[in-house]
Parts: C-alpha cells; sequence; structure tokens
C-alpha cells in the first residue's frame, strides 16, 4: 500500500501523540516512586530506565535507527515535561497547605 506524503505525516503525528502520552503516564509513575521513597535519584534512575526499555522495544520491533532515535527523544521530553509540571503543581499544593 502506497502512503501518500499527508498520510505519512498524520501517521507520525499520531504516533509523536501516542508516545508523548506514554511518557506521560511513565512520568506519573517515577514521581510516585519518588514520592513514595523520599529519593530523588529515582528520577533520573526512573528516566533512564524507561528510555532503555522503550528503545529496546522499539528496535526488537524492527524500527529503522533514526525513527528510534525520533521515538525515544519524543518520549525522554515528554517524561521530563510532565514530571516537570507534576513538581509544580506539588509545589503549589504544598505552598498552599502551609
Amino acid at each position: 500500500m502506497m502512503h501518500t506524503r499527508k498520510q505519512h505525516e498524520r501517521d507520525t503525528q499520531q504516533a509523536i501523540a501516542e508516545v508523548q502520552q506514554i511518557g506521560a503516564r511513565l512520568a506519573r509513575t517515577i514521581m510516585e516512586t519518588v514520592r513514595m521513597t523520599g529519593d530523588i535519584a529515582d528520577i533520573d534512575k526512573g528516566l533512564e530506565e524507561a528510555v532503555a526499555d522503550f528503545r529496546k522495544l522499539l528496535v526488537e520491533g524492527g524500527l529503522c535507527d533514526h525513527d528510534v532515535d525520533m521515538s525515544v527523544d519524543v518520549l525522554r521530553r515528554a517524561i521530563i515535561a510532565e514530571g516537570k509540571l507534576i513538581a509544580m503543581q506539588t509545589h503549589d499544593v504544598g505552598r498552599r497547605v502551609q
């Protein structure tokens, strides 16, 4: 089946959106772990483990190197963005309670 350029762009945007959603869910999991353990180092550890697992999944799935790199970058950025949002919200809630 031949894909038009427009279809390829739609597919790419949909894939990016899905990876961003995965990243947001992973960030919430990572931040919950940090909240439970109290160990801020769990943020970096969780990020690196999530990225490594995601990369492995994509490589095993047969994605080309460029697509793997792009997907991993989108995932990493989504995790960081959601993590920052959670941290800011948590900080704001804590400040209001005090």
